[in-house]
């Protein structure tokens, strides 16, 4: 009997590895010390089932390799669960994956400068715990594997699978967790794809009712929490320049559906809205919008082309007549980086200047991104009241909210002197973030960290304005809706019918009822973000 029990017993110990084991239940035991709430027991229970099948090679064979590759494998989801939990209190899910597939390596340099904090410490005992995992293969009896009991374990994992399959009603939950979600990045990437670098221009059915010379610019603000601007209530005078001006709109109550940068953008650009989820690789854009009309199109960005998928906006500016990327790492340190904001305002001009002819400018600026000290010439540390680290960081993200006031108003200023010099040119601008930031506003956190349910300062952003006198006096009824509308609530999502509106284009599928600038807009509509929480001002 004690023989039996003892057989019984090194054949799991096999079939378990001790340190395998520990591996397992220390993740999950930082999970619950982060955050209890995030502790479920049925990831533990999945763990628990794929051991035995995945250790089945292994006993067959008797090969170390595959015990290694068993434990490389469970070492890499603990740790980048780990890591992204005792940085962001948050598990990860899709979005984690595509910032880490757009980050490189001085932007996580930036990242990890921001976040770090004593939490991160929890992740060495993990090492301690992996690096006796890999030096400790379980020991294997001299006769062969008892295959009977092998099986029963096997049976026994794949009863309990089942039963989490038909109890969660979700067959994914069998799967380990980054697995899971890794396999949500393969469902959804056509949202964050957008293209191959392949698609070409679409010639829509897009017509403009005028033939006066057309100029329409797009500026595309990054991290910009509205509630740090003096323009909506914020203590500090951060936006003194453009707090002056009486010829802008602000629109009180935008929200982006997304926290995170390149589905924000995307859907900004296109079609493709929550309510439609038309496929963004299939969707018409604003640069086919505006080409089909007979404008020149730019694209001006001080953020630098990269990622796994070589950055879905990258493939998207393209399209464009001319694209140009002032921060690129071959020019430039992204961390260091001496190139502000400014660095567009030059090309803008020589745009302006390149002759007659309707012109379609988008300028994607770098605006409040971490590290919010290195987006600001020194001539604007104005807030310097910081006693705290915490404190600084916010002082810093109000100095980076007080240059992005000065870019934006230059930008305007620019196309003002343009359009007086050219007064039968008809002139508009729009200013908006792509998502918001959230600068400790809310339960203590710092950034936008890509892990529902969105704080509100991750998606209130600001939006802004700017029409020519020409285009006053031409679109005196529209002039009229911009004026109304200014407190209505929209979402970015739908900056496509708007804009098409506010260039008084007309196509098939255009959408007055959606357009922010229209008499007709639906105020009423439902803003369901990203995260499937529906935002309420």
């Amino acid at each position: 009997m004690i023989r039996g029990s003892q057989k019984t017993f090194d054949i799991l110990r096999q079939v378990y590895p001790l340190y395998a084991l520990l591996m397992i239940g220390y993740g999950q035991l930082v999970i619950a010390m982060v955050d209890y709430n995030l502790f479920r027991l049925h990831e533990s229970l999945v763990y628990l089932c794929w051991i035995p099948l995945l250790m089945i090679p292994y006993l067959i064979t008797r090969l170390n390799v595959f015990y290694y590759l068993i434990i490389a494998a469970i070492f890499l989801d603990g740790f980048f669960i780990l890591f992204h939990i005792t940085t962001t209190k948050e598990l990860p899910i899709t979005y984690s994956l595509i910032a880490l597939a757009e980050t490189n390596k001085n932007e996580s340099i930036e990242f990890l400068s921001a976040t770090s904090n004593y939490f991160q410490l929890l992740i060495l005992p993990y090492l301690l715990i992996s690096f006796f995992s890999f030096r400790n293969p379980p020991p294997l009896e001299r006769e062969k594997t008892n295959i009977k009991l092998l099986g029963i374990i096997s049976l026994i994992s794949f009863s309990v699978m089942v039963i989490i399959i038909f109890t969660t009603h979700l067959k994914k939950m069998i799967l380990p967790y980054n697995l899971r979600i890794s396999l949500e990045l393969k469902a959804h990437n056509e949202l964050f794809r957008l293209f191959d670098g392949n698609r070409s221009l679409i010639n829509t059915d897009a017509k403009i009712s005028n033939n006066k010379e057309n100029i329409f610019v797009l500026i595309i603000g990054e991290s910009n929490n509205r509630n740090h601007q003096a323009l909506y209530g914020y203590k500090r005078n951060t936006t003194p320049k453009l707090g002056q001006r009486s010829d802008i709109f602000v629109f009180k109550d935008v929200v982006s559906p997304y926290a995170v940068t390149v589905p924000a953008v995307l859907t900004i650009l296109s079609e493709s809205n929550m309510d439609n989820r038309i496929p963004l690789s299939r969707s018409i854009n604003l640069i086919d919008i505006f080409h089909s009309v007979g404008h020149t199109t730019y694209w001006l960005s001080n953020q630098e082309p990269r990622g796994i998928w070589n950055n879905a906006i990258t493939n998207l500016s393209k399209l464009a007549d001319s694209s140009l990327f002032y921060d690129n790492e071959k020019i430039i340190n992204y961390v260091n980086t001496t190139r502000f904001d400014e660095t567009l305002i030059e090309p803008l001009k020589t745009i302006l200047e390149s002759g007659e002819g309707s012109k379609f400018v988008i300028m994607h600026l770098m605006g409040n991104h971490m590290e919010y000290n290195k987006r600001y010439p020194s001539s604007f540390e104005l807030f310097k009241s910081g006693s705290s680290s915490k404190n600084i960081i916010i002082d810093e993200y109000d100095n980076s909210i007080l240059y992005n006031d000065y870019m934006v108003d230059s930008v305007f200023n620019i196309l003002d002197f343009y359009s007086r010099h050219n007064p039968e040119s008809i002139v508009s601008s729009i200013y908006l973030s792509d998502h918001g930031e959230n600068v400790y506003d809310e339960i203590g956190k710092l950034g936008h960290d890509y892990v529902p349910p969105y704080t509100r300062s991750e998606v209130e952003i600001p939006f802004i304005v700017w029409l020519s006198p020409k285009y006053k006096s031409t679109y005196a009824d529209k002039l009229t809706s911009v004026e109304l509308n200014t407190k209505q609530p929209f979402m970015s999502d739908d900056l496509y019918n708007s804009v098409i509106d506010l260039n008084n284009i007309r196509c098939s599928n255009y959408d007055s009822s959606r357009s922010v600038f229209n008499e007709s807009y639906n105020y009423k509509r439902s803003r369901v973000l990203g995260d499937g929480q529906i935002y309420r001002y």
